[in-house]
């Protein structure tokens, strides 16, 4: 059976391959990304919706595109203040792990390709660095 969210199920894994998150996991809302829940580093994939792309045989064949965001959850205690220290801790993983999702390949395809301008927060000495990416999925 063909699953219509398998592309979460892949950004998990490779997200889990990369070996740098104590807790990897697929969420309904972003709203389900909270203070009270932080296991950090952490990635969080929330499915944001599709929209369809074409269509052919009178309907029988139709192109969707889906968007994924990934939420990457960072903690450092120094940085009550200011997102200096979370800035420097998290620059040089979120690197690493965007090359692992944008180098992964479908039918030598980009599977994910990176979206919007997805806005970070910061909350007490949590940082929450969100990036957005499309996928098509023919059904």
């Amino acid at each position: 059976m063909i699953n219509f969210f398998s592309a979460s199920n892949e950004l998990k894994t490779l997200l889990e391959d990369t070996g740098l998150f104590k807790r990897v996991a697929i969420l309904q809302s972003l709203n389900d990304v909270s203070v009270q829940k932080q296991i950090t580093p952490a990635a969080y994939i929330v499915y944001r919706g599709h929209s369809v792309l074409d269509t052919a045989g009178q309907g029988s064949r139709v192109k969707y595109t889906q968007n994924y965001t990934v939420v990457f959850t960072i903690a450092n205690a120094q940085s009550q203040n200011t997102a200096d220290n979370l800035i420097d801790d998290a620059g040089g993983f979120i690197i690493t792990v965007l090359q692992a999702i944008l180098g992964f390949k479908l039918n030598n395809k980009a599977a994910f390709v990176p979206t919007g301008n997805d806005i970070a927060g910061f909350d007490n000495s949590f940082s929450y660095i969100p990036f957005t990416f499309k996928t098509i999925f023919t059904l």
